[in-house]
């Protein structure tokens, strides 16, 4: 989550883009409002609601994380029509960028396609980022110890 963030807002939870996207994860006022968002400049709240519509993409795209993560930039229509990533300049690299931050491309080749990469706990309130790499990309409800095993 934090490289999206990085790349959406560069952590500034006060961020508004051009074309009206709010706050950490740049969330657009009718998606913010389908996600039940109150102020979308809370931190929590706009954290929470945008792990709950990456949950959403990613399981409408089947767990593709760099499909979820073009919809998440371009919107699904795009990402539908095109049947892949949208031939837009700033979408394309809006995902090579997120995936570069996240660690994601530096132990997968280009043209890698996961079968399942994205789990979710249903209905999380709060969201901790991953301690562990593996294949998966993984949001749980449950902090990580303060001092994971060492592998």
């Amino acid at each position: 989550m934090e490289s999206i963030i990085r790349v959406e807002s560069n952590f500034n939870p006060r961020a508004v883009s051009r074309k009206g996207a709010r706050g950490l994860m740049q969330l657009m006022p009718e998606t913010a409002r389908r996600l039940g968002v109150r102020n979308v400049f809370d931190t929590r709240e706009n954290i929470e609601a945008g792990v709950r519509h990456l949950r959403y993409l990613s399981a409408r795209f089947s767990g593709d994380v760099r499909l979820a993560l073009a919809a998440y930039n371009a919107g699904e229509g795009p990402v539908k029509r095109h049947l892949g990533i949208p031939p837009y300049a700033e979408t394309q690299a809006y995902v090579t960028r997120v995936l570069e931050l996240s660690g994601w491309l530096e132990a997968r080749p280009l043209g890698w396609a996961p079968e399942a990469v994205a789990e979710f706990v249903p209905d999380s309130r709060r969201v901790y980022r991953p301690w562990a790499v593996d294949t998966a990309l993984r949001y749980v409800d449950v902090p990580a110890p303060l001092h994971p095993a060492r592998h």
